[in-house]
């Protein structure tokens, strides 16, 4: 799977030789046979979401807190520089708890798109460590076009690997595995539009200044929710994102 996929993303660009290529190679497919264990704390991190429990502070709950950084050194660590894997985990933090609010408005489970949410950019995470061990093994770095477009080949596999590897449920692989998707059809899952929806108000409030024209109409056109529901939902978001920049 792994050589296929690198030959057909390197084309024929002559700068990628053949030793980098099997590095890339063989740490992709390392990470998706070899994938971290699922966190033994995984199910606080579900219940929080669940029971509608707010992003913890730094002061607690501390369960709470530890079960997050379990979660944070298994998938988001080691997947780049220290300030790209902080931003990653922001997104990441805020998309879950985002969606777990959405998806009370959905009749989806929040605890299932709460997790979901936290790990909807895991597959490119896992991606990116196999990239940045490559990088390390050749002493050659990649353009950020030509590794976005490996993160992007190998996504799909690696989510696949990591949901059968830690065993969520159905609502999470569904969401996981299609939330990509949902701004290009309408027949995704609700719980893949629900983390689609949960990461694209995540971004635009976590990114200061970054333009998002049309937002709330494309929403109410996604999900099929009234306009007053997703400005609330707005208004939910900014008090998130507020949270998880003090917990960052």
């Amino acid at each position: 799977m792994t050589f296929a996929l690198v030959r057909h993303t390197a084309g024929s660009d002559a700068r990628l030789s053949a030793a980098v290529l099997q590095s890339i190679a063989a740490n992709l497919e390392l990470q998706r046979v070899d994938l971290p264990a699922r966190p033994l704390r995984l199910r606080r991190v579900l219940e929080a979401f669940a029971l509608g429990e707010p992003v913890p502070d730094r002061t607690g709950p501390v369960d709470l807190i530890g079960a997050l950084a379990e979660l944070r050194r298994a998938v988001f660590d080691g997947s780049g520089t220290a300030a790209a894997g902080a931003s990653a985990w922001s997104e990441a933090v805020a998309t879950g708890w985002i969606a777990a609010e959405l998806a009370r408005r959905m009749n989806c489970s929040p605890g299932a798109m709460g997790v979901a949410g936290v790990l909807h950019g895991s597959g490119t995470c896992l991606a990116r460590r196999a990239l940045v061990a490559a990088e390390r093994e050749t002493g050659m770095t990649l353009d950020p076009a030509t590794r976005s477009q490996f993160c992007s080949d190998a996504e799909p596999t690696l989510i696949d690997a990591l949901v059968r590897r830690w065993r969520l449920t159905a609502p999470a692989a569904l969401a996981l595995r299609g939330w990509r998707r949902s701004g290009e059809s309408e027949r995704c899952s609700a719980e893949a539009r629900c983390v689609y929806a949960a990461h694209a108000l995540a971004a635009a409030q976590l990114h200061d200044g970054f333009p998002v024209p049309g937002l709330g109409a494309a929403l109410v056109a996604l999900l099929g929710l009234r306009p007053k529901e997703i400005d609330g939902l707005r208004d939910q978001s900014v008090r998130v994102i507020d949270r998880v920049r003090r917990l960052a």
